[in-house]
């Protein structure tokens, strides 16, 4: 007597069959992506950073982060200008508008800071604060869900000390971008870091150094990493070509995933798989035209779902792109996605 199917051999063949009855399944793999500034675009300018209010260590640490961190590669320099650097090309001593306790070096006031950055003709004016726990809680700048349950700790506020027993160690400041010329302020964003965050990234990076280096993300592009969906196919010739290649790709190989989806499209024409997934990889090498002409070719092979969202995915990220470098429109223009999406 043959031995039956278990419960979950059905299931697996039931799987299986919509797989091939649907065209093919999905897996998901990393992808890193160019982001545009989040506030104001600085690149090729000039930006005051003044000094940081709040608790003085981490508020002079972040400070140096930044200066250690500025952009300086092809397409996100930008010239970082001191408040002590204008005031000595000034030769003269500003005195203080206002004073806070807790910041050893003098906290100049917004209005002497315009005057310097206008003078010594700086685009940009970066103020922040680094907030303490109590400020966290208080600040209409921060999102609640970004806000740890925990107890005050007596004897110690400052931010992202890594020894208090209240909630995880974290480092909040609060920014807000000048636009000099105008002498007004045009954005305030919050950043915002936590010691769990750079243990999974292995960054080897303290507190401060990472909010230094995210601060940098308000006024330049920066590389953001996103989870993309692959046409993960079976039954059909090359299929496990491709899927060899989306092995790779879900390691980060990507060029060595193209090769093998080149193969499976090379050697089976009609492998839509293999050409959603080469769309893809075209946007990993920022080859926003050719990632376009592979989704067309994928969706005259198979109009389905996955593919006609990987069409909008990949214009958008060509948008941000565009965005991100002040480029002009493609010549094909947009047409599946909107300004602002």
């Amino acid at each position: 007597m043959s031995k039956p199917f278990s419960p979950c051999g059905w299931h697996w063949c039931a799987a299986l069959a919509l797989c091939v009855i649907a065209g093919g399944c999905r897996t998901d793999a990393p992808l890193h992506v160019w982001r545009p500034a989040q506030l104001r675009s600085a690149v090729g300018q000039q930006v005051l950073v003044a000094p940081l209010a709040g608790p003085s260590e981490p508020a002079r640490d972040v400070l140096a982060a930044m200066q250690a961190a500025t952009p300086r590669d092809g397409g996100r320099q930008v010239t970082l200008r001191t408040a002590e650097q204008l005031r000595a090309s000034a030769h003269g001593t500003v005195r203080l508008a206002s004073a806070s306790e807790t910041v050893e070096s003098e906290q100049l006031s917004d209005l002497t800071l315009l005057s310097l950055a206008r003078q010594a003709g700086v685009d940009w004016l970066l103020m922040g604060e680094v907030l303490s726990r109590r400020q966290e809680s208080r600040s209409q700048q921060i999102p609640t869900w970004l806000i740890p349950d925990h107890t005050e700790a007596s004897g110690s506020e400052a931010a992202g000390d890594e020894n208090t027993s209240s909630g995880a160690p974290r480092l909040a400041v609060v920014w807000r971008l000048y636009d000099v010329g105008a002498a007004k302020p045009v954005a305030d964003q919050s950043v915002v870091v936590d010691a769990a965050s750079l243990a999974d990234s292995n960054a080897g990076f303290t507190l401060a150094q990472a909010a230094g280096r995210e601060a940098w993300r308000l006024l330049t592009p920066s590389v953001a990493r996103e989870t993309v969906s692959l046409a993960q196919p079976w039954g059909r010739w090359g299929s496990k070509t491709v899927r060899r290649g989306n092995e790779h790709a879900e390691a980060g190989a990507w060029p060595e995933a193209e090769r093998l989806w080149q193969q499976a499209y090379r050697q089976h024409p009609s492998q839509h798989a293999a050409v959603h997934n080469l769309a893809i990889a075209a946007v990993a090498a920022q080859d926003f035209s050719r990632a376009r002409q592979f989704i067309r070719r994928a969706l005259e092979l198979r109009d389905c779902q996955l593919y006609r969202q990987s069409a909008v995915w990949i214009e958008l990220q060509q948008r941000r792109y565009h965005r991100a470098f002040a480029l002009p429109d493609p010549p094909e223009g947009w047409t599946l996605t909107r300004d602002g999406r």
